[in-house]
């Protein structure tokens, strides 16, 4: 067994052991689909921050994260986003997260990097390692026939078509009233919104135009 940073030839292997181990009714390890990193795993451009365990030089087990940054009490932070935590299923109960997760968490250290962020399957086993719980999420799904519309005066809603609103709402939110909120770059927010899709964006307007 051999644990390394991987590099830009293990790309490949790295997609294909976390769909193996995520969705193993839909694929196996050799059927696995080749994708398009570029688009469908933007993260994947820097190997140098996703370590592996390698059995025989199959990987195994990985460990990722990517740096970004938070705001917290309105001053900013470096944060490293915790992903790609992976066993293959016959390889799991070795411990071999928890080694990665010790080697990934002191290179975190000797980068400055004090706060990390992710959200894990199990909370107890990110405690040990001094992971604490920061927030809970709960999501809803309402069906729109049960929303009761109200008149609301010197307000309007309109849908979104221009990316730069979306990028000023958030960064109003992010600075000033949440701690954690990340700072997402021009090429975060192209990955995960497309506001030519309508029905998804909207922006409440006061009387002269302006959104919060």
């Amino acid at each position: 067994m051999e644990i390394r940073q991987l590099t830009s030839e293990d790309r490949e292997a790295f997609a294909r052991l976390g769909r193996y181990a995520f969705e193993p009714a839909r694929n196996t390890y050799e059927g696995v689909v080749k994708e398009d990193f570029e688009e469908t795993q933007p993260h994947l451009k820097d190997m140098s921050q996703i370590y592996g365990y390698f059995d025989k030089g199959v990987l195994v087990s990985s460990f990722a994260y990517f740096t970004s940054v938070v705001v917290i009490r309105k001053k900013e932070f470096p944060m490293s986003g915790i992903w790609g935590v992976v066993t293959a299923p016959h390889y799991r109960k070795r411990g071999l997260i928890g080694q990665l997760t010790q080697l990934t968490l002191e290179k975190m250290h000797k980068d400055g990097i004090t706060i990390s962020c992710l959200y894990p399957f199990k909370f107890s086993f990110y405690q040990q390692f001094g992971w604490k719980l920061a927030n809970i999420n709960h999501r809803y799904h309402i069906e729109t026939d049960k929303f009761i519309f109200r008149p609301v005066l010197d307000r309007t809603v309109r849908e979104v078509f221009k990316l730069d609103d979306l990028k000023q709402i958030y960064s109003n939110i992010a600075g000033e009233k949440y701690n954690y909120m990340v700072q997402r770059t021009d090429d975060d927010w192209r990955r995960k919104i497309n506001p030519k899709e309508p029905g998804y964006f909207f922006v409440c307007y006061d009387a002269k135009d302006n959104f919060p």
